[in-house]
């Protein structure tokens, strides 16, 4: 499950362009075979009085968290190209409005993780497919090695 928490000074984006920000991110992913409803996008307005950066108060911020647990990057070329994709989509927009910003990835381990309370299935199996499909929680078969879970 991707989550993107964005922690960003008042009056920063409007319905649309969280919206629109939203949609694009959950696109990225399902390019890559991730369920849409795996893509989890949230906007936290703060208020200048809690959010510093170097000691001062920053009016025009936003501070992106960006966690990953369905899936890690494996290899260097992987992890350049998510974040180049990331900043074709953050630069522009964030650019336009003159802020400043940054983001980080935090990636854990898939074990640690459940929908509905049920462990999900492999990536690329056959009950995942059914998920991307549905997009939707499909029940199946609960695997005895967590590690692999959920098969048809």
């Amino acid at each position: 499950m991707p989550l993107w928490i964005f922690a960003h000074s008042p009056n920063t984006f409007s319905a649309e362009e969280k919206q629109g920000l939203a949609r694009e991110i959950t696109r990225m992913y399902t390019r890559l075979q991730i369920p849409a409803f795996f893509v989890n996008v949230r906007f936290s307005e703060m208020d200048p009085s809690t959010m510093y950066i170097g000691g001062e108060s920053h009016l025009n911020y936003t501070a992106i968290s960006i966690y990953h647990i369905a899936a890690q990057f494996k290899e260097e070329s992987g992890r350049k190209r998510f974040l180049d994709k990331v900043d074709s989509i953050l630069t522009p927009r964030l650019r336009e409005k003159g802020m400043d910003w940054e983001y980080f990835v935090q990636e854990t381990p898939i074990d640690l993780w459940r929908i509905n309370g049920t462990i999900p299935p492999e990536f690329g199996s056959e009950l995942w497919k059914q998920w991307v499909q549905q997009n939707r929680p499909v029940e199946g078969d609960l695997c005895k090695d967590h590690s692999k879970g959920l098969v048809t």
